[in-house]
């Protein structure tokens, strides 16, 4: 027997069908989803932690540099800093990701001595023709770093889609650091 109330749960199914059927219809195509591969060197993890927040917000592909010369210890950190200010390259061990395969690179290095760590040098000297579209980030002790920007694009050989430096003061002020990670992923994935 059909009553009332089955009559208008017929008609209301049948209305949300139709509704969805033309929200289909009227819905513009969505863009293709950038495939982004983040690059990064990290001697203590700080640089490593952004890398890996930014990868997991963004759904890119992570490759960790390793620099095949001993960079721990005190002394080594002395070394690390001379190889950075004499702009010294480094032996990476083998990476997993082709730079070509990606519609964005983002590079992430620590500061050493105001400049990027041998083993980002290296790694763009070797990739910067394969790379479509770069975006860089760096972490350091202070948010003064006027020459790293410069260096970054010069090495790359292209102007990239965004900058950001994450300084003792974002990896410690987490409502900083939000901030700073989403003006970040938000002016490269525009």
């Amino acid at each position: 027997m059909i009553t009332g109330r089955s009559v208008l749960s017929l008609t209301g199914a049948a209305l949300m069908c139709a509704a969805s059927a033309v929200g289909a219809a009227v819905q513009a195509p969505q863009p293709e989803k950038k495939k982004i591969l983040m690059v990064y060197y990290s001697r203590t993890g700080n640089t490593k932690r952004v890398a890996e927040d930014f990868a997991s917000r963004t759904g890119a592909d992570i490759e960790a540099l390793t620099d095949l010369k001993n960079r721990a210890g005190l002394w080594q950190w002395f070394v690390a800093g001379k190889d950075a200010f004499r702009k010294h390259t480094t032996a990476l061990g083998p990476t997993k990701y082709a730079p070509a395969a990606y519609d964005l690179v983002v590079v992430a290095t620590p500061v050493w001595a105001g400049d990027m760590t041998p083993a980002v040098r290296t790694y763009l000297m070797a990739h910067k023709n394969a790379i479509k579209n770069v975006a860089f980030f760096v972490t350091a002790g202070s948010a003064k770093q006027e020459k790293i920007p410069g260096s970054l694009e010069t090495l790359a050989g292209k102007k990239p889609l965004g900058f950001a430096i994450f300084s003792k003061k974002e990896l410690t002020d987490t409502a900083i650091y939000e901030r700073t990670i989403i003006s970040f992923i938000n002016s490269v994935l525009r």
